[in-house]
């Protein structure tokens, strides 16, 4: 969705390039199903090649915000190729800022670009007054908006003194600053930052689990806020932890993002209300949306990070164990699958159809999202499960087996039918490689069956 969303930011600058992007649209209206590279080259090099210098603007600047929170490292390093192509894409200048902690991919990715293409702005290693600085400002513009909201709030609250409080526990995170504001925002303020303010200080008392002082006091303060914003969302409805917990596990190991809709699909929940319901309290770190298709996606990698190790989220109840998770998501990817792919399962009834010439809302509707899901990742979950005895790792592997000999071709297809075919093959050697490792490869592997 990346080019996608910045090609419809583009149509918003100028008439004359909202009409570029719409014929090429126009040109391949299936483009926002078509690989990363021709996205770009549709849907933003090509309408910013046919601008005119004297179009405006003179000067077009693009913000990337996250860049290491892509899927994969290699989505990480395409995305840094294709920027470095916009030097040559238009007569008028295009500016690329992007953001993003130092992941290897992203660092090599910007360092084989000429010097003359990137600089590279390290935050780290401003000095901490002013980031404190920006900190303080940004509290100070936070909570102006939350009092227009909360207007029976006394003017002099928060005090000085609360402030700086809260400018000394962000550490320098400004994820910290931006999660404490966003929960105050929706819970009644001066109770919600005054308990906060106590479940950080107990938090910071507690033994550090990093080595680097600097870094461990930080990460106990964002702790501490996370443990007060899970334990406020079972507050009054504790019946719910264990549903909440399978969820949030999900949204945590989920190797793409999913909507409500198809994540209740994925969950085997009665419907997207029950993701609705379960996340309601938890707008300050996840965020969600009652758009039909809008992804669920946690807000920052912090708060994954905090609930899958059981030491940092000490609320047992909510704590998410990646393996299990996993394991979780694997079985509900066969279940789906099972219960969906069958032979022509798209009713072409022509078997040798090329893929350029599907009717992709037809695939899209007997191939929904969460079948398309659990046919790309339903190996990788399996790879990443935790199994406590070798005896609960071999039944997996016959599930794996059942699961090949009706639909190993069905499951081949609808890889061919979402143009994932190259996934498809190297799901195949991961299986073979697991399959191995348990111990049930070989002469034991499945053949076939027609159904």
């Amino acid at each position: 969705m990346l080019f996608t969303s910045i090609a419809k930011q583009l149509a918003r600058v100028s008439s004359k390039l909202e009409k570029l992007v719409c014929e090429s649209i126009k040109k391949s209206p299936d483009i926002a199903t078509k690989a990363r590279g021709e996205q770009w080259a549709t849907l933003i090099q090509q309408p910013l090649s046919e601008m005119q210098r004297a179009d405006p603007p003179k000067i077009l600047v693009i913000i990337l915000d996250a860049l290491d929170e892509c899927d994969s490292d290699n989505d990480m390093k395409g995305v840094v190729a294709l920027l470095a192509e916009a030097r040559a894409t238009s007569p008028i200048k295009v500016r690329i800022v992007v953001t993003s902690r130092p992941e290897t991919s992203i660092r090599l990715g910007f360092r084989k670009m000429p010097a003359i293409l990137h600089r590279d702005l390290i935050l780290d290693d401003r000095p901490r007054d002013e980031v404190d600085t920006d900190i303080c400002l940004f509290y100070y513009d936070q909570i102006s908006e939350i009092k227009d909201q909360q207007d029976w709030l006394a003017e002099e609250w928060p005090s000085i003194d609360a402030i700086n409080q809260l400018v000394e526990l962000a550490a320098g995170l400004f994820i910290f600053a931006a999660t404490l504001c966003r929960f105050i925002a929706e819970n009644e303020a001066t109770e919600c930052l005054s308990r906060t303010l106590a479940s950080v200080s107990r938090s910071a008392r507690l033994p550090r689990v990093q080595a680097d002082d600097k870094d461990g006091i930080a990460i106990r303060h964002l702790d501490g806020m996370y443990v007060e914003i899970l334990a406020r969302s079972l507050t009054g409805r504790e019946k719910i932890a264990e549903a909440l917990r399978d969820t949030l596990g999900a949204i945590a190991v989920l190797q793409g993002p999913l909507s409500a809709i198809s994540l209740a699909s994925l969950m085997s929940y009665k419907g997207p209300e029950a993701v609705y319901q379960q996340l309601d309290r938890l707008c300050s770190v996840v965020r969600i949306s009652r758009e039909p298709d809008s992804p669920i996606r946690l807000l920052h990698d912090s708060f994954r990070e905090f609930l899958v190790d059981s030491r940092r989220c000490t609320i047992s109840e909510l704590a998410v164990n990646k393996g299990s998770s996993h394991l979780h998501i694997f079985r509900q990817c066969l279940r789906t699958m099972n219960a969906t792919l069958r032979r022509d399962v798209c009713g072409l009834q022509h078997p040798g159809t090329m893929t350029d010439n599907l009717d992709r809302k037809k695939v899209e509707e007997c191939l929904l999202p969460h079948v398309q899901y659990a046919c790309r990742y339903w190996v990788e979950h399996l790879r990443r499960c935790a199994f406590a005895a070798e005896e609960a790792a071999r039944r997996a592997a016959i599930e794996v087996h059942e699961f090949l000999e009706l639909h190993l071709l069905h499951w081949l297809e609808a890889m061919g039918l979402i143009a994932r075919v190259d996934e498809m093959v190297e799901s195949v050697i991961q299986l073979e490689v697991w399959l191995s490792v348990a111990g049930v490869g070989g002469e034991h592997s499945p053949r076939p069956r027609k159904r």
